[in-house]
């Protein structure tokens, strides 16, 4: 290296210092691709986890019939819950990783950057320090006119190099930063996905405990079960006669042009991938006296429309608007009706009520956008099994009041309407 010109030797120990540094990035980026891969390994074995117990759900699912067969299901369910959550986050990890990897990855590319432009400035104010002597300066400091040539020739070459480089190290350089913008949008999904799955854990876990509670009383007899089944059945029956006398009582006239026009599906579906198992009205269910009878013996409508919808699937606002209420009725021992349920005003004249819910996420005042999770489904109240009710009311004739000419329902309470008030809610939906 002495017998090179001095901006050559500047540059060869420049050249040098940045592989030496390569070797630290490299062995850093070593560590984050092992925490990577251990990552990767963890999410399959989950993975396989989650498997096992989706097929041991199925199992118990097809063989439910007792209530202890109903705690094991939500036994698995919360162990499956759980298992989603810890692969959720051992996901969140693996992108936290990628992310840093590529971070450091972009932070190498510029500091070899900035080490080619120092690079070059140092060849530039050589080249411009030899401007100044003269040419026969020039010529008698070197040994030969070949001398001198092959010098210019180096130097030329390394700084083409090195611009070449710089290209290739900035078009580098903007291709990792777009892979870590598509790496964080990956993070903020899966962060937002697990406080999901946080909510449906918390919906298993409530519902544990009231059938924990449930199968302690009744000691796992089916027949004492099936007989607190039917006296919830009659109450709720009552309950609702006493809510359809006192709603027939009420003056309504609906004016058509405060509504939005049917058909214009104005409000989004309440859950995803929706599967309606009843309709609006007198269904077969509802003739069945399902919901009690009117004061000349017919049967009560059904005034919404039921999705189906396991313990904790995310229940979603149909349409922004401000939630009017949030109640849960079975705060009164007794009360079989809606259970917890959730009331939103929308701007387009319709209010909407979920009811049954497992969990709420939102109280009264608050604001919501359309799609927003305000709750999950559940069971509560009277109900035959988990599902999502759903009403959709005229906003200007539903109120809610205290329940007070009810008896067993007496100090809750509840949304209510002149049945003409009562939308159906297909009409105000999406085709499916």
């Amino acid at each position: 290296m002495k017998n090179l010109p001095p901006c050559l030797k500047s540059i060869s120990i420049i050249v040098a210092f940045i592989a030496l540094s390569s070797l630290t990035y490299a062995s850093s980026l070593d560590d984050l691709y092992n925490k990577i891969e251990e990552k990767q390994n963890q999410i399959e074995q989950i993975e396989r986890d989650i498997k096992k117990y989706e097929l041991e759900l199925q199992k118990v699912g097809t063989e439910r019939s007792t209530l202890e067969n109903a705690v094991t299901e939500l036994n698995l369910t919360r162990q499956k819950l759980l298992t989603d959550i810890s692969l959720t986050q051992k996901k969140i990890e693996q992108t936290e990783y990628t992310i840093e990897s590529l971070s450091l990855s972009i932070q190498e590319q510029e500091r070899r950057i900035e080490k080619n432009n120092s690079v070059l400035r140092d060849a530039l104010q050589t080249v411009h320090s030899s401007d100044n002597e003269s040419f026969v300066e020039i010529m008698l400091g070197r040994d030969s006119f070949n001398k001198i040539w092959i010098d210019v020739d180096q130097l030329s070459q390394i700084q083409s190099t090195i611009q070449n480089e710089l290209v290739a190290l900035r078009a580098m350089k903007k291709e990792l930063a777009v892979q870590r913008n598509e790496e964080q949008l990956e993070h903020d999904a899966l962060s937002t996905y697990k406080s999901k799955l946080d909510g449906q854990k918390k919906v298993v876990e409530v519902n544990k405990q009231q059938k924990d509670q449930l199968l302690n009383q009744t000691k796992n007899k089916e027949n004492e079960y099936q007989r607190i089944l039917e006296e919830k059945r009659a109450a709720a029956k009552k309950i609702e006669t006493e809510l359809q006398d006192y709603e027939a009582q009420l003056a309504y006239a609906r004016d058509p042009s405060k509504l939005p026009q049917k058909g214009s599906a104005v409000l989004s579906w309440p859950v995803e991938n929706p599967y309606i198992t009843q309709g609006f009205g007198l269904t077969s269910f509802a003739k069945s006296g399902a919901y009690g009878y009117d004061k000349n013996g017919n049967p009560n409508p059904h005034r919404g429309i039921d999705f189906r919808g396991s313990i904790g699937t995310p229940l979603l606002a149909a349409a922004n608007g401000v939630v009017r209420d949030a109640v849960n009725m079975d705060a009164q021992k007794g009360c079989y009706s809606y259970g917890k349920w959730i009331l939103i005003d929308h701007d387009n004249g319709l209010s909407t009520l979920y009811a049954h819910l497992s969990v709420m996420s939102v109280s009264a005042g608050d604001k919501v956008n359309a799609g927003q999770i305000i709750g999950y489904a559940g069971a509560t109240g009277y109900s035959t099994g988990p599902h999502l009710h759903f009403t959709v009311f005229d906003r200007d004739a539903v109120q809610v009041s205290q329940f007070t000419w009810s008896i067993g329902c007496k100090n809750t309470k509840v949304p209510y309407a002149p049945y003409e008030a009562y939308l159906d809610p297909l009409e105000y939906l999406p085709k499916l």
